[in-house]
């Protein structure tokens, strides 16, 4: 779902690093993207020389969607944290496994997590500042939400996302994007995107945005309202019965919208 993401937000070739147990499955799906088979049937050390090749010749690099909470992949996805150096987005299970000291100072940097997910991946925030950023996310009525009257709650959310250097887009019923000292709102979306999958999608769209060259905030910014707007496009399709593959066949028209 990613990489089909990527690719209709603009990506050109686009390359998908698997297990060899999931390779077959993942190249009967689309001739769209390269598949690469690891050597064993999960992602570990002995795949670290291969992929950073393979990452030499790329433009951005997305770890976590599929690959699993293994010990052995966690220790990959560390060192790869600290040795690609090219623009780098963290989503699933990598939120899980990669050490948050290792890419703090890497701007070129976006996060993606939900609620659970960051509270894993800001592990040593204090237990004030995430409950500050639980009562936030739990407001009502954020449409028109008045910032200063939760001003202190911002203050705190800032205070847990400034550990790193990159971007943050805290996924829920409305997506938060946190830069430094900036926040943004993102309220393209429909309770239909619940499902499993859409996650996904948003982080092979911050991929493809990277890979041209967008900011981690310009990228975190854009990539939500895309889609939110592709989410909102099968809905109106298909009611609440769409997938996060049919949303990622919308992803298309709605770029074309934004260039028109």
């Amino acid at each position: 779902i990613s990489a089909k993401a990527a690719i209709a937000t603009g990506a050109d070739l686009t390359y998908i690093y698997t297990p060899q147990n999931a390779a077959l499955a993942i190249k009967s799906i689309s001739e769209d993207f390269i598949v690469k088979e690891a050597k064993g049937n999960y992602l570990s050390l002995d795949d670290l020389e291969e992929i950073l090749e393979l990452a030499s010749h790329v433009d951005a690099v997305l770890l976590g969607p599929g690959s699993s909470q293994n010990e052995e992949t966690g220790k990959l996805f560390n060192v790869l944290a600290m040795k690609i150096d090219k623009p780098l987005v963290l989503d699933a299970d990598a939120l899980k496994l990669v050490d948050l000291s290792l890419v703090s100072k890497k701007e070129d940097l976006i996060v993606t997590p939900h609620l659970s997910e960051f509270k894993s991946f800001f592990k040593n925030a204090s237990k004030e500042d995430m409950d500050n950023l639980e009562k936030f996310v739990k407001l009502e009525d954020k449409e028109n939400l008045d910032f200063r009257k939760v001003n202190d709650k911002i203050d705190a959310i800032h205070k847990i996302t400034k550990s790193i250097e990159g971007s943050v887009i805290l996924k829920g019923k409305y997506d938060f994007i946190f830069y430094g000292n900036r926040l943004k709102i993102n309220r393209t979306g429909n309770p239909g995107m619940t499902v499993g999958g859409t996650g996904d999608a948003l982080a092979g769209i911050c991929l493809s945005l990277l890979s041209q060259g967008l900011s981690s905030f310009d990228a975190a910014m854009l990539a939500p309202y895309l889609n939110g707007k592709a989410g909102d496009l099968a809905y109106e399709a298909q009611g609440y019965g769409f997938g996060a593959q049919d949303l990622t066949q919308y992803l298309g028209a709605v770029m074309n919208g934004l260039i028109e």
